[in-house]
């Protein structure tokens, strides 16, 4: 008695929602097509209509089998009878349940399978599998905290190791700049007057602290002089390549400039070249010494791997001859192009 009260309220559910939805659509929907396809633990049907429908779905038992109601539809295009025999499923069929009500139902060989139903555009699809649906596990309060505890940390974690605006941990770039010897012997042949003195140099920072970063640069550099001895007016040459530089420097990041401080070693290979040198007529030698140099990066509002250097530079260095010291080193003023790029940043230390 109760299974017939309870059909005859579907039935009448059906009928009115049938009404209604024939009322709100100009046209009653078309049952196009049903196909269906094996799964690794299931079946799944795509049932597919022509025009505006609402669907209800119901369980049935003695046999068992699932019931998909459809409406408003006026009529079925697709097969009405499919022989399935896999997965649970001995046949899938359908036909006009009540005026503008299809129905599709899904025969179960033996037990009641669980199903799950997507509307698609244009239908709906319906998967069958004999395993239940997963059950999400309750969580406690206390997880809840500790899960929100460590995204946070995480976050701030994030936060700590982000890149910094306009870092680049390597850097390399040509510069240009005035050299002067004011040693008086040497200006006695070369004038004393400031020549060129071209570089290449490569920088890497080491830490990184806030605004703050701690590098090491290395130069690679060449200057050469032409004079005339004071007595035979002979042509002498003066030339030190390479000259190695190696500072570690302090810099200060900040979006458009980049101040930097530091002191270093320096490493000079010089020959001089003049007929009053014989049998040879030359002589060659190499020195080392120390500097200290101070200037600025500018980086370019739209090109942030650009830098432009300017700097200055004081260099202490003695070269001995037959007993005759010679200051080599002296100030130089210079500017540079320079190109910022990240190269192993996992080997900065970042804070």
């Amino acid at each position: 008695m109760k299974r017939q009260i309870a059909r005859f309220a579907s039935a009448v559910l059906l009928l009115a929602l049938a009404a209604a939805g024939s009322w709100a659509a100009d046209d009653p929907a078309v049952l196009k097509s049903i196909t269906y396809q094996k799964l690794d633990k299931g079946l799944e049907a795509t049932i597919l209509l022509e025009g505006p429908f609402i669907f209800q779905t119901m369980t049935l038992t003695n046999p068992n089998r699932l019931a998909i109601d459809f409406s408003p539809v006026e009529r079925i295009e697709a097969d009405l009878y499919y022989e399935v025999n896999a997965m649970g499923v001995t046949s899938l069929r359908t036909g006009e349940f009540a005026p503008q009500i299809v129905r599709v139902v899904f025969d179960y060989s033996d037990q009641l399978l669980v199903h799950e139903i997507k509307k698609i555009e244009g239908g709906i699809v319906v998967r069958l599998s004999t395993e239940a649906p997963k059950v999400p596990v309750p969580v406690t309060e206390e997880q809840k905290i500790e899960a929100e505890v460590k995204r946070r940390l995480a976050g701030v974690a994030r936060v700590t190791v982000a890149p910094k605006e306009n870092f680049y941990n390597t850097m390399v770039g040509l510069t240009l700049g005035s050299y002067k010897i004011p040693d008086a012997r040497f200006a006695e042949i070369y004038k004393d007057e400031a020549s060129p003195i071209y570089g290449l140099n490569l920088s890497r920072t080491l830490v990184s602290v806030g605004s703050f970063q701690f590098d090491i640069s290395a130069e690679l550099r060449l200057y050469q002089k032409t004079g005339a001895a004071t007595v035979s007016q002979e042509e002498a040459k003066f030339s030190m390549k390479p000259i190695i530089s190696i500072a570690p420097r302090i810099l200060i990041q900040t979006k458009f400039f980049m101040p930097f401080v530091g002191a270093g070693i320096d490493f000079y290979s010089y020959k001089e070249e003049s007929a009053l040198y014989d049998p040879e007529g030359s002589i060659s030698n190499s020195v080392s010494g120390w500097h200290y140099q101070a200037g600025v990066y500018f980086i370019p509002p739209t090109i942030e791997f650009l830098r432009i250097k300017l700097y200055y530079k004081f260099t202490k260095v003695k070269a001995l001859e037959n007993e005759i010291e010679v200051e080599l080193g002296g100030n130089e003023y210079g500017v540079g192009l320079c190109f910022g790029f990240n190269f192993l940043r996992e080997a900065v230390i970042n804070r």
